[in-house]
C-alpha cells in the first residue's frame, strides 16, 4: 500500500492508470467511523475504476481519515489545499483535473483558487460553500460541540457528545440521507457494528479522534470559501441531486453562482454522493473534463 509522509501526517493514496491526472477529494470529516472500516473495504470500487480507464487517476485518504493518520491539527482547509499540492509534488503532476464530493469540495475550491496554474478544471459534486450553516439544526449542535472543545477540552466534549454519536458526527445528518434511499435499516446496522468496534479502541484514543473530528469540522465553519471561489479562474461544473439530504440542492446552487465559469447540472431524483452510483453524472463529469 503506498503511504507517504507528507505536510506533517502519513498520507495513504492510489494511483491508476494513464493520460491526463485527474485527482479524486473524498467527502466526510476526519472521524472514528473512518477509520473502523475493514481495510478490504478500501478496495478500489466502481469510480475508481471507471476514472482510472480512461486517466492517471490518483485517490488519496485526506487526513484523519481512513487509511491516513490522524493528527490533533492542521485541518485547515488551506493546509488541507496543501496537504493536495505535497501530493502532487511527489507524484511529478504539474496540473490536474479536479474532482471534489461533498465534504471534498471546499477543499478542491480553496485548491484552485490557491493554485490556478496546477488547475485544469474543477468538478463538483453534492457539496456547497457551507456545509455547517448557521441555523441549520445539526450543523448548531456541531458549533455548540466545537465551544465546548475550546473552553473545557477534549475530555468535556467527548463526555457531553450528543446521543448516538459514537464514532462520528454523521449520525446527526446521515439518517435523513440514508431514509430517502430506502435504507435505514441497513444505516442503522452499520452504526451498530460501528458502535460495536468502537467499545474496543481505548478511551483516550476515542477522545483524540472525537476532538480531531470537531477540528475537521471548525475548518469549514471558520472558512470564507466564498471568497476563493469568487478567485477560481478553471472551468467548474457543478452536479447535484435534487434529493440530497445531506447537502441541500439549494445550497449547490448557490455555490455555482458564486463561481465565475461554472456549469450548474442538476439530476432529477439524485441522492448525495452522487458520482458513486449515477452512470449519468460519471458521463457528464468524463465529457466535460475531455472537454477541458
Amino acid at each position: 500500500m503506498p503511504f507517504a509522509q507528507l505536510n506533517g501526517f502519513r498520507m495513504f493514496y492510489r494511483e491508476g492508470g494513464m493520460g491526463d491526472a485527474l485527482i479524486f477529494i473524498h467527502g466526510g470529516i476526519a472521524s472514528l467511523a473512518r477509520t473502523l472500516k475493514n481495510h478490504d473495504e478500501y478496495r478500489w470500487g466502481s469510480l475508481d475504476m471507471f476514472f482510472a480507464a480512461h486517466f492517471r487517476y490518483v485517490s488519496y485518504d485526506r487526513r484523519g481519515c481512513r487509511l491516513s493518520s490522524c493528527p490533533d491539527q492542521g485541518y485547515e482547509l488551506t493546509n488541507q489545499a496543501e496537504d493536495l499540492r505535497a501530493l502532487l509534488d511527489l507524484l511529478g503532476i504539474g496540473r490536474a483535473h479536479l474532482v471534489a464530493s461533498s465534504a471534498g469540495g471546499p477543499i478542491g475550491i480553496v485548491f484552485a483558487a490557491s493554485y490556478p496554474k496546477r488547475t485544469r478544471a474543477l468538478v463538483l459534486a453534492g457539496t456547497a460553500l457551507a456545509l455547517f450553516p448557521v441555523g441549520d439544526p445539526s450543523s448548531d449542535i456541531v458549533r455548540e460541540q466545537i465551544a465546548l472543545l475550546d473552553a473545557k477540552g477534549p475530555e468535556a466534549a467527548f463526555a457531553a457528545r450528543p446521543a448516538g454519536v459514537e464514532t462520528s458526527l454523521d449520525v446527526l445528518w446521515a439518517h435523513e440521507e440514508a431514509d430517502a434511499k430506502g435504507e435505514l435499516d441497513a444505516w442503522r446496522a452499520e452504526q451498530m457494528e460501528y458502535a460495536r468496534r468502537a467499545a474496543l479502541v481505548p478511551h483516550d484514543e476515542r477522545v483524540r479522534r472525537y476532538a480531531a473530528e470537531l477540528r475537521s469540522a471548525q475548518a469549514y465553519i471558520t472558512c470564507d470559501v466564498e471568497s476563493f471561489a469568487g478567485r477560481i479562474l478553471a472551468p467548474t461544473l457543478v452536479l447535484h441531486g435534487t434529493d440530497d439530504r445531506e447537502v441541500y440542492f439549494g445550497w449547490s446552487e448557490a455555490m455555482a453562482q458564486a463561481i465565475p465559469r461554472a456549469t450548474f447540472r442538476r439530476f432529477e431524483g439524485g441522492h448525495h454522493s452522487l458520482l458513486y452510483y449515477n452512470d449519468e453524472a460519471r458521463e457528464e463529469v468524463l465529457t466535460f473534463v475531455r472537454t477541458h
